[in-house]
């Protein structure tokens, strides 16, 4: 029978006790306990080993006063006794000196004895031998004994610390390269796909597809719906290039029709006009014959005959005004430099001559030289020159002031001002219109063509022209046209 002695500084009941629990519950093998207690000095401890001494066994002490323990472990290994402190190596120990036959080593041994654990707490509970093999591990709540080689302890630990970094390790390359695959499956290349046919069909590519396969979740749906995008916009596209062919193909053939109906209406005034002048020319001319031998005839038959010789004058200025017309849309376009300031005081001078010996002040400014037909452009400031004259018929003081500006663009304005009769904004529509009249004819004569001739002229040069005006002040009107 195997014997395990108790050397303690106490009764050694409560030792006593653990090792009886211990081998209770994980041993199947009888064991005698003996206890060698109440050791306070060295000679006790002689004694005790002496005890162990004559009959081997395993010694087991639980001694608080650290000299007479130490004592103990070197007597015991100088007579080759198998020693252990109690606390440090209890289920170690036992291991070693009976053998594992039933259980495996236990860790962990749950508290034994209140009272005894209140009186191992005062003192330095962790033990280490001088050796350095054997350790123990005290947990406030529990009694948690620990037999093992701290080398053995150690390497394990670094074992377990080896293969948890190798684990982490290992962990974090599979998600890296997870993370990688994801991005790479499930976000670049669908990206890249997208990106490349919105590229080719902003390019004008528009049979650019992004295409299947497509994958799973939100990216693949938004490459279908981006692929039904493109169709719809590429149907829609080949609709709006056939209406605008279409569209042109009309316009080319109004175009046509609306110029071939100008030159026939041309040609009819031309003609009309021209053919006219000779009837009106032969009525104005037998009337003023018969006045001038019917010496016979009474007061009012030459009144008639007056009436018939103005009405003629009246219709062939009219005929000439309209042929001028039709020759200024029809006459041969002749651009070249062109010296307004010649050309004004020409107009000004052949004015003046109609003017009856009237007192106009006149004011005009420094004018540039503009590029236009000079024959065409006369004709524009003599209507406009002439209207002006006209207008200040009744003024006392009549005023006309000729200035230019330049706009910018390589433009001039030329504007020609009076302080005539002026005319009403809210007629300004009617200014260039053929025929068109503001103001009797009894108190101003005209034919109503004058503004429609201006109007065409200008326009032919690629300018503009506009009147502005108000009763009884005066009127200005304006005539944009290209810098020399």
């Amino acid at each position: 029978m195997k014997i395990i002695y108790v050397i303690s500084d106490a009764t050694g009941e409560t030792a006593e006790r653990v090792i009886k629990a211990a081998l209770s519950q994980f041993y199947d093998e009888e064991v005698k306990v003996c206890r060698l207690c109440q050791i306070h000095n060295e000679a006790d401890v002689q004694k005790a080993i002496s005890v162990a001494k004559d009959n081997p066994g395993m010694i087991a002490y639980t001694l608080v006063d650290p000299l007479l323990s130490q004592m103990v472990g070197r007597l015991a290994e100088e007579y080759n006794l198998f020693a252990v402190d109690l606390l440090s190596g209890l289920i170690y120990s036992l291991s070693r000196f009976l053998g594992a036959t039933s259980h495996e080593t236990p860790g962990l041994l749950h508290r034994i004895d209140t009272e005894y654990f209140k009186r191992m707490e005062a003192v330095n509970f962790t033990v280490t031998h001088d050796d350095g093999q054997q350790t123990i591990f005290l947990h406030k709540a529990d009694l948690v004994l620990v037999g093992a080689s701290r080398d053995a302890l150690l390497a394990a630990a670094n074992r377990k610390l080896t293969q948890a970094r190798a684990t982490v390790a290992v962990v974090w390359l599979l998600v890296f390269v997870c993370a990688w695959a994801l991005a790479e499956l499930a976000v670049r290349r669908p990206t890249a796909r997208i990106v490349a046919a919105v590229k080719q069909f902003s390019e004008g590519d528009f049979g650019a597809r992004i295409g299947a396969p497509y994958p799973r979740g939100e990216i693949g749906e938004l490459m279908i719906e981006l692929d039904q995008a493109f169709a719809v916009m590429q149907s829609q596209r080949e609709v709006i290039q056939q209406l605008n062919a279409d569209l042109e193909v009309r316009v080319i053939q109004r175009t046509a029709q609306l110029e071939s109906a100008n030159k026939e209406l041309e040609a009819f005034g031309y003609t009309v006009s021209h053919d006219l002048r000779a009837p009106v020319r032969h009525v104005g001319g037998f009337a003023r014959l018969a006045v001038e031998r019917a010496s016979a005839l009474d007061e009012e038959t030459r009144r008639y005959l007056h009436k018939i010789m103005q009405a003629a004058a009246h219709m062939g200025t009219l005929i000439d005004d309209m042929l001028e017309l039709s020759r200024a849309g029809r006459a041969e376009l002749r651009s070249r430099r062109v010296n307004l300031t010649a050309l004004i005081d020409a107009v000004r001078e052949q004015c003046l001559r109609d003017a009856n010996g009237r007192n106009i002040a006149w004011d005009i400014g420094e004018l540039p030289a503009v590029r236009g037909d000079a024959g065409l452009l006369r004709q524009v400031f003599i209507n406009l020159i002439d209207n002006a004259v006209k207008y200040t018929g009744g003024v006392e003081n009549a005023v006309i002031k000729i200035a230019a500006e330049d706009t910018g663009n390589d433009e001039v304005c030329i504007s020609v001002r009076d302080n005539g009769a002026g005319f009403d904004m809210a007629y300004a529509g009617k200014l260039f219109g053929v025929f068109q009249r503001l103001h009797n004819e009894d108190r101003f004569p005209g034919t109503g063509i004058g503004l429609a001739t201006v109007k065409r002229i200008v326009e032919r040069h690629d300018g503009r022209v506009w009147g502005e005006g108000k009763v009884n002040e005066g009127a200005v009107f304006y005539v944009v046209l290209k810098k020399a």
